[in-house]
């Protein structure tokens, strides 16, 4: 019989574990309450409430807690497909246990303001991974060279990565790209000793959107920022069919302000970046 929502159960290796799908915005309730007229819905505020009060409750019994974003849409799609009310209890259960393409947030007490930051991203960078997929799929000619396609962009990333976060050196920095309207970024913290970096937000959409920019020799822009407390500095590339390309700070300048969404901080420098090992 399927559990409650949120309803703690022992894994196999004996840790007690359980799976919230959460509704991150106000709009994103208000879909969910107008697909499912027969269940009173509380306003957001009162919905977070409720959540903040079920995750204190969960931390009290020891449970290892992962959060993951309801997409009412996709939510919605999944009850259609298996025939299940939107509103029943066992839905949002069943939901939660699905496959996702990225790990869930793991709770350890964090601020609500902050989880639900946490959750959006997650849920924007899922929606990156499928619409940096489907510029593979529109590319291939068949599904033999849509897996192709798919191998080289995971093996460029993989080999891409490590010498990104090398060159980089020491210190917190930011790693981002925008490929056309997409984007994401990682955020890595660096320390000489082990362990040698933690990588946050996960770096799934960042690689995936890499691999693909180079796979199929879009020109994507690809930058790393690194945080000193005064001076923040920029170095960016290019993605082409070789690999990614190093910016000079004048080509890095007018890439940069061309995706900004504000101008740049008048403290930030740009400078050249290093050049990395061909693809």
């Amino acid at each position: 019989m399927p559990r409650k929502n949120g309803a703690p159960h022992r894994r196999a290796n004996g840790v007690i574990s359980a799976a919230l799908p959460v509704l991150c915005r106000e709009a994103d309730l208000l879909t969910l309450a107008a697909a499912s007229p027969t269940r009173a819905y509380p306003s957001h505020r009162g919905y977070l409430g409720a959540l903040a009060l079920t995750l204190t409750s969960l931390r009290r019994t020891g449970a290892e807690i992962h959060l993951y974003p309801l997409d009412p849409a996709d939510f919605l799609q999944f009850c259609r497909e298996l025939d299940l009310p939107p509103d029943a209890p066992d839905a949002r259960t069943a939901y939660a246990t699905e496959p996702r393409l990225l790990p869930p947030l793991l709770y350890r007490g964090e601020p609500l303001p902050e989880v639900l930051h946490a959750l959006q991203h997650l849920r924007d960078d899922e929606q990156t991974l499928l619409a940096a997929d489907s510029l593979l799929i529109a590319e291939a000619a068949n599904e033999a060279e849509l897996s192709w396609m798919r191998t080289r962009a995971t093996d460029f990333a993989a080999a891409t990565l490590p010498s990104l976060l090398k060159a980089a050196g020491p210190g917190r920095h930011t790693l981002s790209i925008h490929l056309g309207p997409l984007s994401a970024h990682t955020v890595a913290t660096l320390s000489p000793e082990p362990p040698f970096s933690l990588l946050q937000p996960s770096p799934e959409a960042f690689c995936d959107l890499l691999g693909t920019a180079y796979v199929l020799a879009d020109p994507a822009l690809v930058t790393l920022r690194t945080h000193h407390p005064d001076h923040p500095v920029l170095r960016g590339w290019q993605t082409t069919a070789q690999g990614l390309v190093p910016l000079t700070p004048a080509q890095l300048r007018t890439a940069y302000n061309a995706h900004a969404p504000t101008p740049a901080d008048p403290s930030l420098t740009f400078k050249p970046a290093h050049p990395l090992p061909p693809a």
